[in-house]
């Protein structure tokens, strides 16, 4: 990721809950204050590639499911932005639903 301005980025990567053919964060005004949910928060590592420049690796691997890997940017307030994606299982693989 390559950012400007020389703030570091502020990423966490959650695993949403799906409510039929939607993908939930659980009280996303929380994510980035002093109240984390662990349960729901991927581990995530930042490396500095090279001035304004970083490389994020995974801290465990992804299991089937929805994820949403949320930045926080403060900008005369605080502005959230989401990317969702979801990691399909291995074909053979049982499921089980998220509740």
């Amino acid at each position: 990721m390559r950012v400007s301005g020389g703030a570091e980025p502020e990423l966490q990567l959650i695993r949403a809950v799906t409510r039929g053919e939607t993908r939930q964060v659980e009280k996303l005004d929380e994510i980035f204050g002093q109240h984390k949910f662990k349960k729901d928060e991927v581990p995530v590592q930042r490396w500095v590639v090279a001035p304004n420049l970083y490389r994020f690796t995974l801290g465990a691997p992804l299991s089937p499911g929805e994820y949403v890997l949320a930045e926080a940017i403060e900008d005369n307030g605080l502005n959230l932005y989401l990317w969702d994606f979801g990691v399909d299982a291995a074909e053979g693989t049982p499921t089980t639903k998220r509740k």
